[in-house]
């Protein structure tokens, strides 16, 4: 019981943290502090080495960077006291690296096409504005998201609440209610630069779906890295088209 509890804590911080920095605060590089960096990264890996007196090798385990199909089992290196398939690993990463490609590429297509139905330079800039971004930080803005965004959630959601909660309900289940809890803050981000109500439901949808499928990949290989690396991907197609919207908008 105490499991579930904790874990639905987490799956809770998470996305009130986000509107907590955006909505009330209004500050987008808190939610970079508070979010990316102490949700999504120092806050587990505290869980893993303080709470549960966890090794490195342990952490990496948990938040789905080591290990594989069935754990990896019969690999024969073992990380933390897990067994590791760097078969699985490498299959992994060469996955991520093609999707990334892909989705990267396919974002900037749509968007180069339908961006305008769907963003609006003046108003990214406004939205910006109101969350304490100036002009002079969009590079280091657009930085974070390229670098932070896409490998600090997947490392928290397809890595650590998966593997928690894959251990307290079935496997589609945990891919299930990792996307949901995911999907949350989302609607609030994305209503943000959306004037239109459907878009921002189509959007948010779209957002549900990606979570199902880094959930399903997390499944399939055994490890996080093609999510993260295939959701880095597309973070950097729809950051091409910010970047072409904020500059000639």
């Amino acid at each position: 019981m105490r499991r579930y509890v904790t874990t639905a804590v987490w799956m809770i911080a998470a996305p009130l943290s986000v509107v907590v920095t955006l909505l009330m605060a209004r500050n987008v590089w808190l939610t970079f502090g508070c979010y990316h960096l102490l949700v999504c990264l120092v806050l587990p890996w505290l869980d893993t080495v303080l709470l549960r007196r966890g090794s490195a090798g342990d952490h990496l385990w948990r938040v789905g960077l080591v290990g594989g199909r069935g754990d990896g089992m019969g690999a024969g290196v073992r990380t933390g006291g897990h067994a590791v398939d760097r078969a699985g690993i490498w299959s992994g990463i060469r996955a991520g690296l093609g999707l990334g490609l892909l989705l990267g590429g396919g974002t900037i297509l749509v968007l180069a096409v339908w961006g305008d139905v769907f963003l609006a330079g003046n108003r990214i800039r406004e939205v910006l504005a109101g969350w304490n971004v100036t002009p002079a930080q969009y590079p280091l803005m657009m930085t974070c998201m390229l670098l932070g965004n896409g490998a600090a959630e997947e490392l928290f959601w397809r890595g650590f609440i998966h593997r928690r909660l894959e251990s307290t309900s079935r496997r589609g289940g945990a891919i299930g209610l990792t996307a949901l809890a995911y999907t949350s803050y989302h609607g609030v981000t994305l209503g943000s630069f959306l004037a239109e109500i459907w878009l921002s439901v189509l959007c948010t949808a779209a957002v549900f779906a990606a979570g199902l499928f880094w959930g399903w990949l997390r499944e399939r290989y055994g490890n996080v890295w093609p999510a993260l690396l295939g959701h880095m991907g597309a973070t950097a197609g729809y950051m091409v088209d910010f970047w072409r919207e904020i500059a000639t908008g």
